[in-house]
């Protein structure tokens, strides 16, 4: 389990994100189980690697692979760790 990283609104990215997930634009995944951990992962790496790229793809990486309960696919677990981090990256354009 990630903890919620300090300096980020953590609960207002979840929240950005359970409002995509209600418009459908998630497919059929479960937030609390399937949506919510990577966003709480996408944060901690941004956090951890001081925004850099490379280093937070890895650190996210590590960190999803641990998540034994994930029925996401690989390219669905990219496309949140992504707009986490642009988010993170440019509040007002989120």
């Amino acid at each position: 389990m990630t903890h919620p990283p300090s300096g980020i609104d953590i609960h207002a990215m979840i929240e950005h994100w359970r409002a995509r997930h209600a418009r459908g634009e998630l497919g059929n995944l479960m937030f609390e189980r399937d949506i919510a951990p990577l966003i709480r992962a996408a944060c901690a790496s941004y956090v951890s690697c001081n925004g850099s790229r490379p280093q937070m793809r890895q650190c996210y990486r590590t960190q999803v692979e641990y998540m034994v309960r994930l029925r996401t696919t690989s390219r669905q677990v990219d496309c949140v760790a992504e707009h986490c981090w642009r988010a993170l990256e440019n509040p007002t354009r989120a």
